[in-house]
């Protein structure tokens, strides 16, 4: 691999962080700014469509961030191709619009007891994003590591296709319509990255996608933001199937809880088979580590992971309640200097934690 010195090395370290049996320091993905001379950004497509779908255009850019990042400690050149957070909507019915710095879904009009997903190979957008996966991979061919591109699956599907407000008002209005839902987006999920997948091994083994972590084989980010939306009743409806589903299949699995209003489902999160960890998403300006100190050592004490991504200047502060077993933390710096310098810091706090 291109870019780092060190891959085995690192794919070691993540393999001993998904087994619990990192003791000295958490796993750390840390990435800098590093601009480098002759390093020349593209020419951006003329269009805002452009800016997404020219594959030219995002790999060359992609190359360009490569070239101007440096990596410390767990680190790597990571890749996933992206048409935003609705591409499963997309590939189910609904439409996706852009802008330059995001997308959104079109909603559809089917009612619900009329709906039926279906993995259609003549969808456009599915067509696209597996172009933009195989294409990436070519460009790559071992340079880079390509990811999964991101899914939502589940109710969150359903939220793409039609809005959160109408999913909770047809949730009241029309439970019957929509409880086995979830199970028959679960096919069409399995069909859709089985099929990532097989593109994105040829020249590399493992998986990965937008939350960073590696795993020697099958792995992926379990979520569902509506539940910060629902009732404990209503999650064991309408979501805890679909995710034991998910989390059984894949080889391992970390759920993306999104802020506290998903905190009151955690209880049953864990006790599903296969999910490993945990990653802890606060609100913006509330990622003070001691708020959250009761619930990361409740994951922590439940003997699931963590993936946190922190404020380096935080790290002491981790340090002082957190073991680094299972965990697993992500951060930007400015510059290779400080990304060096936040793995110090991060091996002298733990190092600390254990002896003193």
């Amino acid at each position: 691999m291109n870019y780092i010195p060190n891959w085995n090395a690192v794919k070691e370290r993540y393999m001993q962080t998904w087994a619990m049996e990192n003791h000295d320091r958490p796993l750390m993905h840390i990435t800098a700014r590093e601009p480098r001379s002759g390093s020349v950004l593209p020419k951006a497509p003329d269009s805002v469509e452009g800016y997404w779908l020219d594959i030219d255009y995002v790999l060359k850019r992609q190359r360009y961030i490569f070239d101007n990042t440096a990596y410390a400690g767990e680190g790597y050149p990571l890749y996933c191709p992206n048409l935003g957070p609705d591409i499963f909507g997309a590939i189910l019915g609904a439409n996706i619009k852009f802008t330059k710095d995001t997308s959104w879904a079109t909603h559809i009009d089917t009612e619900w007891k009329d709906f039926q997903p279906v993995y259609d190979k003549q969808n456009k957008w599915l067509q696209t994003i597996l172009e933009l996966t195989h294409a990436a991979v070519e460009d790559s061919r071992g340079d880079y590591f390509v990811g999964i591109t991101d899914i939502h699956s589940g109710m969150d599907a359903l939220v793409s296709l039609k809005g959160p407000e109408t999913v909770c008002m047809d949730i009241m209005d029309k439970p019957d319509d929509i409880e086995q839902l979830p199970m028959k987006l679960f096919k069409v999920m399995q069909a859709f990255y089985d099929d990532l997948y097989h593109i994105t091994r040829k020249y590399q083994q493992g998986t990965s996608n937008w939350m960073t972590a590696w795993h020697e084989k099958r792995w992926y980010v379990t979520s569902c933001d509506f539940i910060s939306l629902i009732s404990p009743a209503q999650f064991d409806r309408f979501v805890l199937k679909e995710l034991q589903a998910e989390a059984s299949w894949f080889d391992a699995s970390i759920f993306h809880l999104d802020g506290p209003q998903c905190i009151r489902h955690l209880d049953k999160i864990m006790a599903v088979d296969g999910i490993n960890a945990i990653q802890w998403v606060p609100l913006p300006g509330e990622d003070v580590p001691e708020k959250w100190r009761d619930l990361l050592m409740k994951i922590q004490a439940a003997g699931k992971g963590l993936h946190l991504h922190i404020r380096p200047e935080d790290i002491g502060r981790y340090a002082e309640f957190l073991k680094p077993e299972g965990v697993m933390m992500s951060a930007n710096v400015d510059s290779k200097a400080e990304a060096e310098e936040l793995l110090k810091h991060t091996e002298h706090a733990f190092y600390k934690k254990r002896f003193f």
